[in-house]
C-alpha cells in the first residue's frame, strides 16, 4: 500500500502542488482512498467508483467470495502492453473524455509531458483485457520536438524511462511504421525487458540487400531527405508520400499544410534519416528468439510489404499475417481487425509458456 501511495504522490508532484480531486476505480479505489488518508492536505475529494475494499466486511461478515479470493492464488501481474506510433496522443492512466485531468511530466522520462488526450483507437480496444501504456515518441506529437535527426539510442532510452516509469516487469512491445522501428531496436537493447514484439509494417527500409534496394528508399534518401534538411519540409514531405505510397495517394491541388501539420512534418523529417539508414546485422536478429507478430495489408505497398517478409525470414520466432483488404493505416482503419489479432497472438503465446 505505501509503494502505490507513494507512487501517486510523485505523479501527483510532478504536476502540481495544488490540492486535486482524486478519482479511483475497482482496486484503484482503494489506493485513492489510502491517498487521501496518508495526504488529505493535498485532495479536495474524492470521486469512488465500485472500490475493491473487500476487507471493509467484518470478520463475522466476510462473504464467502472474498474467502474465496483470499485462499485462491490470485496474480494481479496483468499482461502490460506499451504501444506507441508517430501520433499517439495519450496515457491510458489517466484515460478519459472531455478535459485532461492535468497536464502530466513521468519521472524521470527524459522529456517534456504534455496534456493527455483521447486514446488511439487500437489501444481503447487492447486496454479491456490489457492494461495499455502508449505516449508520443520522443519528437512526435505532443512530446517534446526535436530540432536535430534523432538516433536509435536516443529514442531507445526515451523508451526505457518510460517503461521503467510504469512497471519493472517484462512488456508486450507495439511499433508501427516508423515506430515498429524503435519498438525492434528496444527489444534487441533489453530482451530481458520484453515477452514479445508486435510489429504492423515496420518502416525498416534497410534491410534491404544493397543490391536489391528499391527506387522508393533510393527516392526518399536522394529526394526527400535532402528537402527535409534544407528545411524544405512541406515538399520532403510530399516526395515522401509520392515515393511510398504513388502519387493517387494525395490530390495534387492540396491546401497549404497547416502550422501545425508543419510541425509534425519537420519532426517527421528529424526521424527519417536514421529511419531509413538503420537495421539490425542478421546475426543480432537471428539471436532474437521472443515471439514476434508482423502484421501487413495485402492493399501496401510493395516496399513495406517486402520489409515485413524479409525481417520475418531473419527472426526465429516470427509470425507474419496478411490482412486482407488492409493498407498501412490499418491501426486507424482497422482498429478491432488489428486488435483481434494481436490478442490471439499473445494468448497464443502465453498458453505455450
Amino acid at each position: 500500500m505505501e509503494e502505490q501511495v507513494t507512487a501517486i504522490a510523485a505523479v501527483h508532484q510532478s504536476v502540481t502542488s495544488a490540492p486535486v480531486w482524486i478519482f479511483g476505480w475497482s482496486s484503484g479505489g482503494n489506493f485513492a482512498l489510502a491517498y487521501p488518508l496518508s495526504f488529505p492536505e493535498r485532495v479536495k475529494g474524492l470521486l469512488l467508483v465500485e472500490p475493491a475494499l473487500y476487507a471493509i466486511y467484518p470478520p463475522e461478515e466476510k462473504l464467502p467470495e472474498v474467502e474465496r479470493m483470499q485462499i485462491r492464488s490470485f496474480s494481479y501481474d496483468q499482461p502490460v502492453v506499451i504501444t506507441w506510433c508517430p501520433s499517439c496522443v495519450f496515457l491510458m492512466l489517466e484515460r478519459g473524455s472531455g478535459q485532461p485531468l492535468a497536464e502530466k511530466r513521468l519521472p524521470n522520462v527524459p522529456w517534456k509531458g504534455r496534456k493527455i488526450a483521447m486514446p488511439h483507437p487500437l489501444v481503447d480496444l487492447l486496454s479491456p483485457p490489457y492494461r495499455c501504456i502508449a505516449f508520443d515518441r520522443l519528437g512526435f506529437g505532443r512530446s517534446a520536438h526535436l530540432d536535430r535527426d534523432t538516433t536509435v539510442e536516443e529514442q531507445v532510452t526515451a523508451i526505457a524511462a518510460v517503461h521503467q516509469s510504469v512497471t519493472s516487469a517484462p512488456v508486450w512491445i507495439f511499433g508501427w511504421s516508423s515506430g515498429g522501428n524503435f519498438a525492434l531496436a528496444y527489444t534487441l537493447s533489453f530482451p530481458e525487458r520484453v515477452k514479445g514484439l508486435l510489429l504492423v509494417e515496420p518502416a525498416l527500409y534497410a534491410i534491404y540487400p544493397p543490391e536489391e534496394k528499391p527506387p522508393e528508399v533510393e527516392r526518399m534518401r536522394n529526394v526527400a531527405m535532402p528537402l527535409f534538411q534544407h528545411g524544405q519540409a512541406e515538399k520532403g514531405w510530399y516526395e515522401f508520400l509520392d515515393a511510398v505510397f504513388g502519387p493517387q495517394h494525395w490530390a495534387s491541388d492540396h491546401p497549404p499544410l497547416t502550422e501545425k501539420q508543419l510541425e509534425q512534418v519537420r519532426s517527421f523529417g528529424y526521424d527519417q534519416p536514421v529511419v531509413i539508414t538503420w537495421c539490425p546485422s542478421a546475426t543480432e536478429l537471428h539471436q532474437l528468439t521472443l515471439p514476434v507478430l508482423i502484421l501487413e495489408g495485402d492493399q501496401s505497398p510493395l516496399v513495406l510489404r517486402n520489409i515485413c517478409h524479409l525481417l520475418g525470414r531473419q527472426l526465429m520466432n516470427a509470425t507474419v499475417v496478411t490482412l486482407e483488404g488492409q493498407d498501412h493505416e490499418m491501426p486507424y482503419a482497422a482498429p478491432k481487425l488489428v486488435a483481434e489479432q494481436v490478442t490471439t497472438f499473445i494468448s497464443e503465446c502465453e498458453s505455450k509458456t
